[in-house]
């Protein structure tokens, strides 16, 4: 198998492990299974909480066609470690769909994927989604990410291809309409009807280790506002040091005010900073991170100006030992709600997670 190509698509499903298995492989297939399991503990002011840290498993399978090009397909379910509870006591679905795509991929023509996966948005955007519990706060990844595209979307074309250095993707959202939905985070569109999704990321690699990107997308409803958002980033990486920075304006993506209940911000601005330094000569797998997040509305759901804004500061460490990960990180939150009011605690969380 062809693994320069292979790769192409399989760092999509496995992003956030390095540990998956390959079950089989010979001259034209692949199949590699991987996940992970994990645990976090929060204390917020004189509330605790103990809650599962996103455990998935993911398949992929792959073939090499003797013309150069590979197939690809992906399937990755999320699952609870912990019982979760909906509001009126009954437990959530054990099982919830994270990745479902097919692709095919090229050496010099690049991929082209269908289905369920992570966006050309991301692609950027995920340059400062780096912290192992919080953060991602402020660019609009998560808000309402699978139905506007802007982190796993659903029913999405995107083609990828690097040339010289230079990245490029492009993704298309299809046509969908549900009369209720809710996404992970409850942050959902009560009835949408999506015409469709466009989205351009764009970045550059220097040799030196430093990138820069930008991404635009909009996202056409006929019963809601159009989202829109527009974003630039930067980020350094060395064997020591991994630095990123971004900034994002956005249209009916974000939803810190909650003028309306679940409606989203009819305007907002997003800053996120990540620093991480990798302290193996004191510990072989430590590293320290830290971290700045700030979204800023300008205009709620009912176009009025608001003092609505989310500030976090962050601190924390991370160590891996084989397939475990163990990290802390501390938040120091300073984020004001509409009236401008500042009333909300730090946070202190640990995890733990086991890769497979």
């Amino acid at each position: 198998m062809n693994k320069t190509i292979t790769a192409l698509l399989v760092a999509a499903a496995f992003s956030s492990s390095a540990h998956a298995i390959t079950v089989y492989q010979d001259d034209a297939n692949s199949l590699s299974i991987g996940g992970r399991l994990g645990a976090i503990a929060k204390f917020e002011g004189d509330t605790t909480e103990l809650r599962g840290d996103s455990a998935r498993i993911n398949f992929v399978y792959g073939y090499q066609f003797q013309s150069g090009w590979a197939g690809v397909a992906v399937a990755e379910w999320g699952f609870n470690e912990l019982d979760v509870y909906n509001d009126d006591g009954t437990k959530t679905d054990l099982f919830y769909n994270r990745l479902g795509n097919v692709g095919l991929a090229h050496e010099q023509w690049g991929s082209f994927t269908l289905g369920k996966q992570w966006s050309a948005y991301f692609d950027v955007a995920g340059w400062t989604d780096k912290f192992t519990i919080g953060g991602a706060h402020a660019l609009g990844v998560y808000d309402d990410g699978n139905i506007s595209g802007t982190s796993r979307p659903d029913d999405a074309f995107i083609y990828r291809n690097t040339i010289n250095n230079f990245n490029i993707a492009v993704q298309y959202q299809f046509e969908a309409n549900n009369g209720e939905v809710t996404v992970e985070n409850d942050q959902s569109r009560s009835t949408w009807h999506r015409e469709s999704g466009h989205q351009l990321s764009l970045s550059y690699d220097f040799e030196a280790g430093l990138s820069l990107g930008m991404s635009y997308g909009k996202t056409i409803y006929k019963n809601a506002h159009d989202v829109e958002m527009l974003l630039g980033a930067v980020k350094y990486s060395s064997d020591k040091l991994y630095l990123a920075a971004g900034y994002g304006q956005f249209e009916n993506l974000t939803n810190k005010a909650k003028a309306v209940g679940s409606e989203f911000d009819r305007e907002s601005r997003g800053t996120e900073l990540f620093a991480q330094y990798y302290a193996d000569d004191l510990l072989e797998g430590l590293s320290f991170l830290a971290g700045y997040n700030h979204l800023d509305v300008v205009r709620d759901a009912n176009n009025q100006s608001t003092d609505a804004e989310l500030i976090n500061y962050m601190l924390g460490a991370t160590y891996t030992a084989g397939p475990m990960l163990f990290g802390v990180e501390y938040t120091f939150n300073d984020s004001k709600d509409a009236t401008g009011d500042a009333n909300y605690d730090n946070v202190l969380e640990f995890n733990a997670r086991y890769y497979f």
